[in-house]
């Protein structure tokens, strides 16, 4: 088991981050704007199977993607990286 220290120098805690950020801001938005996930596939321009793969965590998209997908329902990425 992970204590405190270890599990923020583990890479896979800030991925997990991320998905959960992302999840969240894509069923955010399905929900304020009753969507469907076939519906919000389409305004994404994506296949419904790569959306639950992105609303499961388990696909990687690079950031170009990513970007172009937040970008169409009013999100902008904003990246830091920190030492």
């Amino acid at each position: 088991m992970l204590n405190i220290k270890d599990l923020y120098n583990h890479p896979e805690y800030y991925n997990d981050i991320i998905k959960n950020d992302i999840y969240r801001i894509f069923d955010d938005y399905m929900e304020k704007h009753n969507l469907t996930k076939k519906e919000l596939s389409n305004q994404l321009n994506i296949s419904e199977g790569l959306l639950n793969k992105i609303l499961k965590g388990a696909c990687s998209l690079t950031v170009q993607k990513l970007s172009e997908c937040l970008f169409k329902i009013g999100y902008k990425i904003n990246l830091s990286i920190i030492n």
